[in-house]
């Protein structure tokens, strides 16, 4: 075991030389239970919203209606599902630069992982 500093709150703590993470125990658990209420709320929104990729490609088509409407261009193509995601990112962003709200952290967290889990497969 190697004594090391946590990266995060940086109390030491002995670590295996396997351990990558450079984290205390403790600071690991509060990211896996980060990890855990993202996935929650994506459960749980995906019961009201319905399947992630399908909305966020109809919101995609629905965008580039509007962009092509607004400014009288053609685009290529519908603007792709994990654009829409990062963008959705930039607004929760926006959004809780004015006001504290958990709920802002949360959704850019989800946001975040389908803009990921949407560009790996191409869409």
């Amino acid at each position: 075991m190697i004594k090391t500093k946590c990266t995060d709150c940086g109390k030491p703590f002995s670590g295996l030389p396997s351990d990558k993470t450079g984290k205390c125990g403790a600071c690991q658990l509060i990211i896996m239970a980060g990890a855990d209420q993202v996935s929650a709320t994506i459960a749980e929104r995906g019961k009201v919203y319905g399947d992630p990729l399908e909305s966020h490609t109809n919101i995609g088509m629905a965008w580039t209606g509007l962009i092509q409407q607004h400014y009288g261009i053609t685009l290529a193509h519908p603007l792709p599902a994990s654009l829409v995601a990062q963008m959705l990112v930039a607004f929760k962003n926006q959004r809780s630069a004015k006001v504290y709200k958990d709920d802002n952290y949360l959704d850019m967290a989800a946001y975040a992982k389908f803009a990921e889990q949407f560009q790996k497969e191409g869409k």
